[in-house]
């Protein structure tokens, strides 16, 4: 089969459609978007796909002659999951009505819609899997939706094979809302009710509930008890709930329903949840194997047996997060025997316990760290990785860590140990140099050795030796690093540090000490899809960006604020990147109004870009790429002058009056 475009010959367009189908499966979202424009026949293959599928249409607060032109373009699509973000109006129904059998997934996020907008579209909607009503206040605050028995029984039919319903950071919805909507959703896998503002205090159920009363559920607050009640009722098949960022959580009434048996629970940011509901709750529900403890400071606030019995009752699961905690005892998750993925941002335990918990720690299965904010020796840290299992990592981030916690040690043993890695985050952490990603070792035996060898040492380098002893040092040291990489540059590309992974898709060096070599000589990863540079120092140049960019073509996100990139190298390094969407240039100095202009020759592509503080870019120039730009859907000018306003003109005015003559006597 030929090529439509070109006319060559094409054999894997001999290959049956749904062999071509599934292996473009493999492939990357963002690599299907672009095999949608390869011809005739390919389009046609992508549809039998899961390109559609896991495709996500996005309307963010356009006007509403925008709006409407978007959505005849998607009425006769095959597209399934929709978002709404920032609405302020609904569409026609007739869009509605072209998509009734074939949308999934509905988001509606901070959108100014009633009641009756939302009633209206849900009676349309026959095949809908998902449903999301995020921050939507005044679909709850009249209290009324799906007050009307009729359009509440024609929902509950078109929703009878909803399995996921998002109902979060509604302050308005009550009990009576509550038990109105899930009456609706019989059949759902996954509830999430976070930031709903959910009560349990004694005082309101006197308030609301008084025992003269016979009252089913209040039309005022969110109380425990009938969200109890709800999941009592969906207990058959409910697999997942989410009560985050809520004060009335009790775990414990919560391990009390009958047949419930969760596999995931988010209760990150509640504070009323104490290690007793923990294992009340994890004693009932022993299939669980998603938990989110995110800021539950009084599950490990006990002493260290209670951590421990914490920790053993959590030994099945293989997902938990355990961000912005106090854990004395650390050593104590040793005990857990499946994790894949560990979240620890912000913890606050000794360093000695972090280590030993991480030393015997199982993590031949670990997918996933993260670990923000580490405090942590870096020379234990290393021994952690030498002597452990990461092999199965893909996923780590150790940005922000503490003094002496990311070095290049660190990240050279990282190299060494986690061949795999696809997303690595180092940001903001000075420590790293040339001398971790080149993979150099320093030798401490090298041939300046004492404060009295600095001066002859320094003078050959064309350097004067001026500041104290510890100033001193600190130049030895860095001077020693040039001596070393440029012996590197000499010999050739290493095959250690950075240039081992070579599966990275995602990459974070920003507010680092790399410099451009870093970039022409470590990173190896042809698949690159991001990368993170920004908040660097003058080390980074032109002639490193390009060189990085020739060898990275598949780059998609560029992050290049604060840097010194010249309108040049911008241009080169762009000219390289065919698939760039997203680029950031904030607060790059030396970028002006003549490199901005010829981005849009060079990159029609682009769909966000950020300007924010650059103080050679009008804010004219931004307008007009933003008008020639037909893609571009976010663009930043925070910090802009116009033209007008950074050159005024100057208009002649009177002179001032003459000073009054001086008295005489």
């Amino acid at each position: 089969m030929e090529n439509e475009v070109t006319g060559l010959y094409c054999p894997v367009n001999n290959l049956p459609r749904e062999i071509l189908s599934k292996i473009l499966n493999f492939l990357l979202h963002s690599d299907k978007k672009i095999c949608r424009s390869v011809c005739h026949y390919w389009l046609q293959v992508l549809e039998t796909s899961n390109f559609y599928r896991e495709s996500l249409i996005n309307f963010k607060e356009a006007r509403p002659e925008q709006f409407n032109q978007g959505l005849e373009t998607f009425e006769e699509s095959q597209f399934e999951n929709f978002k709404f973000s920032g609405i302020t109006w609904m569409a026609r129904p007739s869009f509605w009505s072209a998509v009734s059998d074939l949308l999934r997934s509905l988001d509606l996020v901070n959108c100014e819609i009633t009641e009756k907008d939302v009633t209206a579209i849900l009676l349309n909607l026959r095949r809908l899997h998902s449903l999301a009503l995020v921050n939507c206040r005044d679909v709850f605050m009249s209290g009324t939706f799906l007050s009307n028995a009729c359009e509440r029984s024609e929902v509950g039919r078109n929703l009878a094979g909803l399995r996921s319903l998002k109902l979060d950071d509604n302050k308005y919805l009550n009990d009576i809302l509550l038990i109105r909507i899930t009456e609706t959703t019989p059949n759902l896998k996954i509830l999430s009710l976070s930031g709903c503002n959910i009560m349990n205090d004694p005082g309101i159920y006197l308030k609301h509930y008084p025992s003269s009363q016979d009252i089913q559920a209040s039309a005022s607050v969110l109380t425990f008890r009938i969200l109890v009640k709800v999941v009592a009722n969906l207990a058959a098949s409910l697999q997942s709930v989410n009560l985050s960022r809520n004060t009335g959580v009790d775990l414990e009434m919560l391990s009390l329903v009958p047949g419930l048996d969760l596999n995931e629970l988010n209760i990150s940011s509640c504070g009323s949840v104490t290690h007793q509901g923990v294992l009340s709750f994890l004693q009932t529900n022993k299939n669980i194997h998603n938990l989110n403890l995110n800021i539950c400071r009084r599950v490990f606030s006990g002493l260290p047996d209670t951590t421990l019995s914490v920790f053993n009752s959590l030994s099945k699961i293989t997902t938990l997060s355990l961000c912005q905690l106090s854990i004395p005892s650390f050593r104590a998750i040793s005990c857990l025997e499946s994790l894949k993925s560990l979240e620890i941002n912000g913890l606050d335990s000794p360093g000695a316990e972090i280590v030993c918990g991480l030393a015997n720690l199982k993590t031949g299965f670990l997918t996933s760290l993260k670990a923000r904010f580490l405090g942590a020796p870096s020379q234990d840290l290393v021994k952690v990785i030498n002597k452990n299992n990461f092999s199965s990592l893909r996923t780590l981030d150790l940005s922000s860590g503490g003094e002496n916690t990311v070095t290049d040690s660190l990240l050279q043993a990282i190299c060494s140990n986690m061949p795999d890695l696809i997303h690595l985050n180092l940001s903001n952490n000075p420590g790293i140099s040339d001398v971790g990603t080149l993979g150099l070792i320093l030798e401490d035996t090298a041939s300046i050795n004492s404060v009295l060898e600095v001066k002859d040492t320094l003078q050959r380098h064309n350097k004067i030796a001026m500041g104290t002893k510890h100033e001193n040092e600190i130049r030895l040291l860095s001077l020693r690093r040039e001596m070393m990489v440029e012996s590197l540059v000499e010999a050739g590309k290493p095959e250690c540090g950075l240039f081992l992974l070579t599966k990275l898709l995602h990459l974070n060096l920003s507010m680092t000490s790399v410099s451009s070599l870093t970039l022409k000589l470590a990173i190896n990863s042809p698949d690159l899809r991001s990368f993170n540079l920004g908040h660097n120092s003058s080390a980074v140049d032109d002639d490193g960006l390009y060189d990085f960019s020739i060898r990275h073509s598949h780059l998609e996100k560029l992050e290049l604020g604060y840097t010194p990139i010249s309108d040049t190298g911008l241009i080169s390094c762009l000219s390289c990147l065919p698939r760039l969407v997203h680029l950031d240039i904030s607060s790059c100095q030396e970028v002006t109004n003549a490199g901005l202009r010829a981005l849009c020759q060079v990159s029609p592509q682009i769909e966000t870009v950020l300007l924010s503080n650059c103080s050679n870019i009008s804010l004219e120039a931004a307008r007009s790429v933003e008008l020639t730009l037909k893609n571009l859907n976010n663009i930043q000018t925070l910090g802009l002058c116009s033209e007008q306003g950074r050159f005024p003109q100057h208009h002649s005015s009177a002179a001032p009056p003459a000073p009054p003559q001086p008295r005489r006597n």
